[in-house]
């Protein structure tokens, strides 16, 4: 386990204390349950990759250029 499993095994823990048994019971049973779906499941399916970088083949001096370029203002300065 990746002490980042373990910190959010800890936390469910902490949530689950002060549950019923039967509350419990359920809990385990439905987590037994998601066990069997999930081994069919791919890798890629976590909480980290809701979160990270952006991803492009192009760099990010190109990614800035083109941001710039398709600024628009249609602020007027006028002279004093």
């Amino acid at each position: 386990m990746k002490s980042r499993e373990i910190s959010i095994a800890d936390n469910f823990t902490e949530m689950i204390k002060s549950l019923s048994d039967d509350v419990k019971l359920d809990i385990i049973k439905k987590i037994k349950k998601s066990l069997n779906k999930s081994k069919a499941a791919s890798p890629d399916d976590s909480w980290s990759d809701l979160f990270g970088s952006f991803k492009s083949k192009k760099t990010a001096d190109d990614i800035i250029k083109e941001l710039k370029a398709e600024r628009y203002s249609n602020r007027h300065i006028e002279d004093i």
